[in-house]
């Protein structure tokens, strides 16, 4: 049975890794396979990958988080609360650091036996960073086992013949072996398996981590473990069996209620899976009022008399009335900043 370190895990929450500033991610991730001297590649663009194992698995998730600017600046505040949720303030990024710990946990377990993909630029869309990789090791997918790509929500969820990712007898396979773990077949969204998927049955597997890409975003960690002891046990009993790629044609695929929210590149949604994104009005065009902390209590806000700022909270992105940090520049609502000033007097004295 794998267990999640927790600790460890909670390193991953603390590092800001934006699309197109996932260096620090990068750093992390090359330690870790440095630290546990296994072998990897690193490409100009910053893509972690190895192929060289002929014939084995290979496990996949991407470096990249939706995460802004902001986010990252509070990333720090990030905790576990009752011993098994992870959470904080805006988006912490469990899509994907979750993925990323499963596999560098599964790659040490089976060192010297699974191949592997760090992905840059997946949240762009397009999957830009497991495209390259995929176009640079095609012989070697197409002599790969099968590939299992965790970046998925929730902790039940095997994304494969139903989107074309894998072959039938993969998904049956995957899904025999996911009774223990309360999986199945289900149908999701794009993920890096839509660049593999050509060579090689893939599947994208569910994670542990919930409404993702929104300012509610946490992580369950007795559900990441049980990704992780998933995976493990596919590994197992699987083996090095080849599976064939999926061989039915690709079918254009409804997922359900559609809107657009082009703030993050994305122009379709599954199910409810962005149910709780809120609005946003990025066009506010009034000014932000600016307050200064005299000290951890007192909040004093300087006098504007022709202004009243009502904006969406850059931690809850809630729309209501917020004033502006000076140093940070992040924009917060009255609550926040009470949770804040808790936060950072129990990270600074220990209270």
């Amino acid at each position: 049975m794998m267990k999640v370190n927790k600790e460890e895990f909670l390193k991953l929450f603390h590092i800001g890794s934006g699309s197109h500033r996932e260096q620090k991610m990068i750093e992390y991730v090359e330690s870790v396979l440095t630290k546990n001297t296994i072998a990897y590649h690193k490409d100009v663009n910053g893509n972690i990958f190895y192929f060289g194992y002929k014939g084995q698995p290979f496990v996949s998730a991407h470096m990249d988080t939706v995460q802004s600017e902001n986010d990252e600046k509070v990333a720090k505040l990030i905790k576990i609360y009752d011993d098994n949720i992870i959470r904080g303030y805006g988006v912490i990024g469990g899509d994907d650091k979750c993925g990323v710990y499963i596999c560098l946990e599964l790659i040490k377990k089976y060192k010297g036996k699974l191949n592997f993909s760090f992905s840059v630029e997946e949240e762009v869309g397009g999957a830009k960073g497991a495209s390259v990789i995929a176009s640079r090791n095609v012989l070697e997918l197409k002599e790969a086992a099968y590939g299992l790509i965790f970046d998925r929500r929730g902790n039940s969820d095997i994304i494969c013949y139903k989107n074309d990712y894998g072959s039938k007898l993969f998904d049956e396979a995957l899904e025999e072996v996911g009774k223990d773990f309360g999986y199945k077949s289900e149908r999701g969204l794009s993920s890096d398996a839509d660049k593999f998927k050509t060579y090689v049955s893939c599947a994208n597997i569910a994670s542990g981590y919930y409404s993702p890409h929104t300012s509610s975003e946490y992580v369950i960690i007795s559900d990441v473990e049980n990704a992780l002891n998933y995976g493990d046990k596919i590994i197992e009993k699987l083996g090095n069996k080849r599976f064939a790629p999926c061989e039915k044609k690709a079918v254009t695929t409804y997922y359900g209620r559609g809107y657009n929210r082009s703030v993050y590149g994305y122009d379709y949604y599954d199910d409810d899976y962005y149910g709780g994104l809120g609005g946003f009005n990025n066009n506010d065009t009034k000014k932000k009022k600016k307050i200064k902390i005299e000290d951890p209590v007192f909040i004093e806000e300087e006098k504007d008399d022709d202004t009243t700022l009502i904006t969406n909270c850059d931690l809850c992105n809630k729309y209501t009335k917020t004033v502006m940090l000076i140093d940070s520049n992040l924009c917060v609502c009255e609550k926040c900043m009470g949770h804040l000033l808790d936060d950072m007097k129990s990270l600074m004295f220990g209270v």
